[in-house]
């Protein structure tokens, strides 16, 4: 038998039976880097059985010593332990993959009870004899497998539960049906001797769901990403840990790839130097420099918007004497309007009166123009200040949250902003303001300019000069109107700025608070790391053979777990109907 063909019959032998080849890969199932996140997750891991692991063996670890002249050495061992599980967790198979590396010529016995071992490197026959297996490797590596009794205890037991429409359900039965499907995942740790790994192993379960399969997928506590036209689930299972594990969602017809598990030492999968890791937590140290930063430019200002806040509330009060003289002026234009009969019989005065009252008017409205063209301002100004304001506070924010420094460009930008924004809206709270005098006292402008051409073309005219005094107390109606919105603009600017206010006071709170609660980070960062690791290693774990407890000449123990596929049922081929017999075979069959 060729090494390709021993090594596909073994693979074959571990590997699930499903519509996706799934091929274990030793090195690649078990990265360590895949179980660094996992010190604040939950998740994994299983195993079955009641059965101990007994040998006759001669040896009591892994021995090697020299071909040429039997010298012993030490030899690297590891060992990877594959177990097949049914759709419902039950061992249907176990097989321990056993590596060996060195740079010599070795002659090894290797101690455990299989039931059979098929070599996996050479084409050197094995057996298992007297609780040992004995082989000759060369300089590199040589790995062989054996495979274990199905009833061997493992270290952790698993069962797998399926629901339809809340009602129990088997996995054969399940097949290709539809409806609520439940998937639960019960995982225990065993005790006695086995809690030597399940008190030391990270364990990972992952549940690979076709997208076709079921939708609507809920699993609380897993970790869910789209992997193609699959959800793949993993839960995390901490050391000396139990777990319990639901999916649920909904199928038109039911399948499943089944769970892929995996378990390693604690400390390979968090191995780090803590002393490194806090080497490299210097730039903490520049983040609380630039939280302490924003903490003292937020109260700067914070004091300037303050007084940005009170500008405007006497900018309010200005508007509110306007809108009370004006309101009068519009009380006494009513009333002269009333009184128009009795003033007719002063006409020439009135005439005289009227037309320096014109003449003031002119004044008075290219005055009002002149002061709206110094403070006018466009909308776009508004916009660019408002963006440059929100752009500012961004790109603090932005920064605090992914702990970059917060420069004193950064904040000296924010304080232009609020003093831009405060001219802005100041100058378009006035230029609304004169803009709508200027549009209400035109017409009042024309009205009197009208009524002075009137009285001076023709004295009797009295009749005009009623309809064009009511016309002005009409117009000035309006004109009060559109000032007392303009008023209300402004108050509600002020009210809305005092909300802003007490906005970037809370900001500033915040920030005070922040750099309070940041001041000593670096230190109780690197120490919550350290009593987090220090409380999860266990210093007194030694790493020994699962296939023989006694033999600590192993340098690593991995598990792997797989479970069967859930295939959907294959319709049966109904058979072809016979050919109608012609008129020649019947003739044939009377001389057959």
């Amino acid at each position: 038998m060729s090494k390709a063909t021993r090594t596909n019959k073994i693979m074959e032998a571990a590997r699930p039976s499903s519509r996706r080849k799934r091929r274990i890969a030793i090195a690649g199932l078990m990265s360590a880097a895949l179980f660094v996140a996992a010190i604040s997750m939950t998740g994994i891991v299983l195993a079955l059985s009641n059965t101990s692991i007994a040998s006759d063996s001669t040896v009591a670890s892994t021995k090697a010593v020299t071909q040429d002249d039997s010298s012993a050495v030490s030899i690297d061992k590891k060992e990877v332990v594959y177990s097949k599980l049914s759709a419902e967790g039950d061992v249907t198979g176990i097989y321990v993959v056993n590596l060996f590396e060195s740079d010599q010529k070795l002659a090894i016995s290797d101690p455990g009870e299989y039931e059979s071992v098929d070599n996996l490197s050479t084409q050197q026959v094995l057996e298992c004899k007297n609780g040992q297996v004995d082989f000759n490797m060369d300089p590199g590596t040589f790995s062989y497998q054996g495979t274990l009794k199905p009833s061997t205890a493992l270290p952790w037991n698993v069962a797998v539960s399926y629901t339809l429409d809340g009602k129990p359900i088997s996995a054969d039965d399940i097949a290709g049906k539809a409806g609520d499907v439940e998937i639960r995942i019960d995982v225990t740790a065993n005790g006695g001797k086995l809690s030597t790994f399940t008190d030391n192993y990270l364990m990972q379960i992952t549940a690979t769901i076709d997208n076709e399969a079921m939708t609507g997928l809920e699993a609380k506590d897993g970790s869910t990403a789209i992997n193609g036209n699959s959800t793949v689930i993993t839960y995390m299972l901490l050391p000396g840990s139990n777990g319990s594990y639901k999916i649920s969602g909904k199928t038109e017809a039911f399948h499943f790839d089944g769970l892929q598990i995996a378990a390693v030492p604690l400390s390979l999968a968090l191995d780090f130097d803590i002393s490194a890791s806090s080497s490299s937590l210097g730039d903490i140290n520049e983040l609380q420099s630039a939280i302490q930063q924003l903490n003292d430019g937020a109260s700067t200002l914070s004091e300037s918007s303050d007084s940005i806040e009170e500008n405007l509330k006497m900018l309010n009060q200005v508007d509110l004497q306007l809108a009370i003289v004006s309101s009068n002026l519009n009380g006494y234009i009513t009333q002269m309007a009333n009184e128009l009969s009795g003033m007719i019989d002063n006409l020439a005065s009135l005439s005289y009166g009227l037309s320096a009252l014109a003449q003031g008017s002119t004044a008075y409205l290219d005055g009002l123009k002149a002061g709206a063209a110094q403070v006018a301002v466009s909308e776009s100004d508004i916009v660019a200040a408002e963006t440059a304001y929100q752009t500012a506070l961004q790109t603090i924010n932005g920064k605090i949250e992914a702990g970059v420094e917060v420069t004193p460009d950064d904040i000296a930008a924010l304080n232009s902003s609020v003093e831009a924004l405060r001219q802005v809206y100041s100058a378009a709270g006035a230029y609304n303001a004169l803009q709508g005098a200027i549009e209400g006292y035109g017409e009042i402008d024309t009205n009197l300019q009208q009524m002075s051409g009137t009285l001076a073309d023709s004295m009797a005219n009295s009749d005009a000069l009623k309809e064009n005094v009511n016309a002005l107390a009409e117009n000035y109606s309006s004109f009060n109107e559109a000032l007392a919105m303009a008023f209300d603009g402004v108050s509600k600017l002020s009210e809305g700025y005092s909300e802003f206010n007490a906005g970037l006071a809370e900001f500033a709170t915040g920030a005070n608070k922040l750099g309070d609660a940041t001041a000593n980070l670096d230190s109780q960062l690197i120490s919550g790391i350290r009593n987090e690791i220090e409380r999860r290693l266990n210093p007194s774990f030694t790493m020994h053979s699962f296939v023989y407890p006694s033999n600590e000449n192993v340098s690593q123990v991995q598990f792997v777990y797989m479970t069967e596929s859930i295939n959907l049922p294959v319709a049966e081929e109904e058979p072809a109907p016979e050919p109608e017999e012609s008129l020649w075979d019947r003739i044939t069959k009377l001389f057959s």
